[in-house]
């Protein structure tokens, strides 16, 4: 059979409707294309909505932030002792080896522990006599106690409450930041850091004299759930000197006076219930005990303060 006349032209035909074909798919493509690189605009309700969920991302992030930093303030016994803490009464070879044993000592009781719950010692480890040289002798001189969970929320709390006092306002706190510097060149005198810190004292009161008015109510209406360890926790805070300044000046004396008398008087009514009735296990009150002891003490010996402040302070807890 013969090739028709007409073959060249209907080649040539063909290969023009391919070319004009692969042209339109390819105009096509780069339409769509475009049409994915547009970003369509937003209502304003819709950018309301997205800024309002950035805004919760940051809070997220901010209070995530912040109950680090106070697990970090209830841990800030894991920091090195110095001997200053002994009062030189030790040298760097005895310091060094306490330092260690304290750190394994921690260690063992973190992994002695149920999970999620918390240990509070109950002394202060530079305290401890004989000056501990191994893990075993922090073990038999060291009491603590074991917090449940649902306390941690509590210390939060209350550490949030002091530190909204003890670093307040930028502007108040630029103020302080530059006392601080001069002070260290020696360029402030006493006096002047002395009535900085003194602003904070009706905050830092204020934040105490709540709490145990709140846990009070809570033991005249009964409500007795984990509210032994929370009047344990608020005290532990309370003569935390780390924390606040309320027990270091002298001018906070009459503040505290009436602070160590309501925080006596919740003690009192604690004491007068049962273990049962309180949920705690024996010996705890014999440990808590130990420790209100010992809070007295440093009142009494000047531990928190220089002079003689707090030195005829009374705390009747019992």
């Amino acid at each position: 059979m013969g090739v028709p006349d007409n073959a060249e032209n209907v080649a040539e035909k063909r290969e023009i409707e391919e070319v004009e074909e692969s042209a339109a798919k390819r105009a096509r493509t780069e339409e769509e294309e475009a049409d994915d690189d547009e970003v369509p605009e937003l209502t304003e309700a819709q950018e309301e909505c997205e800024e309002s969920e950035e805004d919760d991302e940051d809070d997220e992030d901010d209070d995530e932030d912040f109950a680090i930093d106070c697990l970090d303030d209830i841990e800030a016994e894991d920091e090195d002792f110095t001997l200053e803490d002994f009062n030189n009464e030790i040298n760097e070879e005895q310091l060094e080896i306490f330092n260690k044993a304290y750190f394994d000592f921690l260690n063992e009781l973190q992994e002695d522990i149920p999970e999620g719950e918390e240990v509070l010692l109950l002394k202060r480890p530079q305290q401890l006599r004989p000056v501990p040289q191994t893990k075993e002798e922090f073990k038999a001189g060291m009491p603590v106690a074991i917090i449940p969970p649902e306390m941690m929320n509590y210390r939060v709390e209350l550490d949030e409450a002091v530190r909204s006092v003890e670093y307040p306002s930028d502007e108040e706190g630029d103020e302080e930041a530059e006392l601080e510097k001069e002070a260290a060149g020696q360029a402030v005198d006493d006096e002047a850091i002395y009535q900085m810190l003194s602003k904070k004292l009706p905050g830092l009161t204020g934040v105490f004299k709540e709490n145990i008015e709140m846990l009070a109510k809570e033991l005249e209406e009964n409500k007795l759930e984990h509210l032994w360890f929370r009047a344990l926790i608020l005290t532990d805070c309370f003569f935390d000197e780390q924390s606040h300044v309320l027990l270091a000046l002298p001018s906070g004396k009459d503040m505290v006076n009436e602070l160590l008398a309501s925080l006596g008087k919740l003690w009192q009514g604690l004491t007068a219930k049962s273990d049962d009735e309180l949920s705690i296990k024996e010996g705890v009150r014999e440990k808590t005990m130990g420790k209100l002891e010992r809070c007295l003490e440093d009142l009494h010996s000047g531990f928190f303060s220089n002079d003689a402040t707090h030195e005829k302070a009374e705390f009747v807890f019992q």
